[in-house]
């Protein structure tokens, strides 16, 4: 129950007073979502955070976080359903002695994973 409500149950007003905007908090990884869930945790465990308030950021936390499980899983996906966008050339030593000599390589550069030794 929010405090507002409290108050009007027990009979008192309430000025609503604006808080400054919190910092930007960056929840761009897993990581950073589990530290901010951590952060939640910690306020709440000491008291400075209500339990509900705590539960319902948690709650989006969580959501945040399986969006972020959701993307890395559908970019795993599309790299192994296409796989030439993600190839990278591989060189032989002996090639890339040539080619820091200034001569070309003696051998076609090859792809990941397309070897046919």
């Amino acid at each position: 129950m929010s405090r507002a409500k409290r108050a009007a149950e027990a009979g008192t007003s309430t000025t609503l007073v604006q808080l400054p905007t919190p910092p930007k908090i960056p929840l761009q990884s897993l990581e950073d979502v589990r530290r901010e869930a951590a952060r939640v945790y910690r306020e709440a465990r000491a008291g400075r955070l209500e339990t509900a308030d705590a539960s319902r950021l948690s709650f989006m936390l969580q959501g945040i976080a399986k969006m972020i499980e959701a993307t890395t899983i559908e970019r795993r996906i599309e790299a192994l359903e296409n796989p030439t966008k993600q190839r990278v050339p591989l060189v032989d030593f002996e090639d890339m002695e040539a080619i820091e000599n200034g001569k070309e390589a003696t051998r076609p550069v090859e792809q990941v994973g397309t070897s046919n030794r």
